[in-house]
């Protein structure tokens, strides 16, 4: 049951657990504030322009050990980063030299790849704004109370 639109905003664990799952998952923090339709879009596009990237380089662009920079606005993009970082990156350790094997488009995934990553970070500090949570808990077709003072 949803709270009376006056509530005010308490720090608690559900606040905590769903400001960590928008981070893990984009779009799962504002799924469960009730927002499906949002979170559905912000998924795809979020995932869609990290995986391009992906694609796009190879599956080389998540590597904390050659791009360390650009690894930590990756990690925005929360479990898929941590995944493929698993899956690929560590694994690709720069020969000694130059490489000749990079492939022609790295640049560009490593932009998506980041790009998806710092886009999820803000919807995170969406997620952590106490006003997202009072707009969450107001009831459907309830228009918005006024503040004191407001005009």
């Amino acid at each position: 049951m949803k709270t009376p639109p006056d509530a005010r905003f308490t720090l608690n664990f559900d606040y905590l657990s769903t400001v960590l799952a928008g981070w893990l998952i984009p779009g799962a923090g504002h799924w469960i504030l009730g927002q499906r339709a949002r979170a559905a879009i912000l998924f795809a596009a979020v995932n869609a322009t990290f995986w391009i990237g992906q694609y796009l380089g190879d599956f080389r662009p998540v590597n904390r050990a050659i791009h360390p920079i650009f690894f930590w606005g990756q990690v925005g993009n929360g479990l898929g980063t941590l995944v493929s970082n698993y899956l690929w990156g560590e694994k690709r350790t720069p020969p000694p030299g130059v490489d000749r094997t990079l492939p022609p488009l790295l640049n560009t995934g490593i932009l998506f790849t980041s790009i998806a990553g710092l886009l999820n970070l803000l919807l995170v500090l969406h997620l952590a704004d106490p006003k997202t949570w009072l707009e969450s808990m107001r009831r459907p077709g309830e228009e918005r109370r006024k503040a004191p003072g407001e005009p």
